[in-house]
């Protein structure tokens, strides 16, 4: 089994239909209305393969990097909104087209084929962009 190398997850605030009360949370129960910030999981995405195996330049690894520590799920929701996949979307597609990722071979079952998993990551974040751009409450992690 591969290990998970980059998890992305896509959040929509939420609220619960009704009041909902969790016990043994800083005493001995709280209730959790509308007003709390909630989110619910409505996407995700567990990579199990290096998005940088084509980058061989390490400026241009922690640059991508940085940008994707931004999303991270530590950080409240409002400070990861989709808007700022685009960030190292534009970045990333700045490195392809500087031949700074390359291709690399890829297993895939018996087949080995060739593949630039930098492009694939991109093309992937285009589309989540392209179908979750406009909803109301929506952030992205990344872990």
């Amino acid at each position: 089994m591969e290990t998970v190398v980059f998890h992305l997850s896509i959040w929509r605030d939420y609220t619960p239909p009704h009041p909902v009360a969790l016990h043994g949370y800083e005493a001995d129960f709280q209730v959790v209305t509308s007003k709390h910030s909630l989110q619910a999981e409505v996407y995700s995405w567990p990579l199990q393969q290096d998005h940088f195996a084509g980058i061989a330049e390490e400026q241009t690894r922690n640059r991508l990097r940085a940008l994707l520590e931004k999303l991270d799920v530590s950080r409240p929701p409002v400070e990861r909104p989709l808007a700022a996949l685009n960030d190292f979307v534009a970045a990333a597609e700045k490195a392809i087209e500087e031949n700074k990722a390359i291709p690399v071979s890829s297993n895939s079952g018996e087949m080995t084929v060739m593949i630039n998993p930098l492009l694939a990551l991109v093309l992937h974040l285009k589309w989540l962009v392209q179908c979750f751009k406009g909803r109301p409450g929506i952030s992205v992690s990344i872990r």
